[in-house]
């Protein structure tokens, strides 16, 4: 099966970092439920402090783009917004 994966991490300034790491169990809940998501999970980094690392799969690019528009008015894009996020692609087979 094809599946498209993305992995990444978040940095989030610390007067933000508890108020994010409480909307993330609803941030991912809301997208392992979007079609085309096959799994998604953001962790604590163990080594860098106020980091979050992602990782999502995904059955195809049109999955990948609707994980990209999350609603704006969600408590994870408010808090996040205007924070990088550095991640790559890859593909399996």
């Amino acid at each position: 099966m094809l599946a498209i994966i993305l992995e990444g991490y978040i940095d989030i300034p610390s007067d933000r970092f508890d108020a994010v790491a409480r909307v993330i169990p609803q941030y991912v809940q809301e997208m392992v439920a979007r079609l085309g998501c096959i799994s998604f999970d953001i962790v604590p980094s163990p080594d860098i402090p106020h980091r979050f690392l992602a990782k999502g799969t995904f059955r195809d690019q049109v999955a990948v783009d609707a994980h990209f528009k999350p609603s704006k008015a969600s408590d994870w894009a408010k808090l996040t917004a205007g924070l990088p996020r550095i991640y790559m692609v890859s593909r399996t087979d």
